[in-house]
């Protein structure tokens, strides 16, 4: 996610990350249990969500162009889901043919806290690269007309979850 932040003090950084997503996927499934019959069915979803992340940074100098850093923030979701099955139901000894359709949209937010621990060297005055290595977080899920949302915690060091970036910096 694209993220624009400004220090508030030397080694402190407030900002926030905006992104948009829209996927889409389908899986087709053939059923056939003899020749007599068989069933056909397209299952189609599609995800759209805007986002947006205020966080905090706080720095470490390690040496002179080498930092650590803490970062937390705290992300919002708004989103959709459409998820959709076209099924053929075909039986050719008998001559029966049916089809159905379905779909089903879930509006949904979510919101979380999330800490990740990185890396920042610095290229030059303004030019750095970063890594982050893990995530500490929780979110919350709520989709529309359901009772209860649910709770996903995210504890872990792992090397799946280290992201790289580029940042460029206007005044260091």
């Amino acid at each position: 996610m694209p993220s624009v932040g400004v220090f508030v003090a030397p080694n402190l950084a407030v900002g926030t990350g905006i992104g948009y997503h829209n996927g889409k996927s389908a899986k087709n499934e053939f059923y056939s249990e003899d020749s007599s019959y068989s069933n056909h069915a397209t299952f189609t979803n599609e995800t759209t969500s805007f986002s947006v992340a205020p966080f905090v940074r706080k720095y470490w100098i390690l040496s002179e162009n080498l930092y650590i850093f803490g970062h937390l923030e705290i992300p919002v979701e708004i989103g959709k889901e459409n998820w959709g099955v076209n099924a053929v139901f075909m039986d050719p000894t008998n001559g029966f043919y049916h089809t159905q359709s379905m779909s089903i949209e879930k509006k949904y937010t979510a919101f979380g806290v999330n800490i990740k621990p990185g890396l920042d060297y610095f290229v030059n005055k303004n030019w750095s690269i970063e890594a982050t290595i893990g995530e500490f977080g929780y979110r919350h899920l709520k989709i529309k007309d359901q009772e209860k949302g649910t709770n996903d915690f995210n504890l872990g060091i792992n090397l799946s979850s280290v992201t790289f970036g580029v940042k460029y910096v206007f005044a260091k």
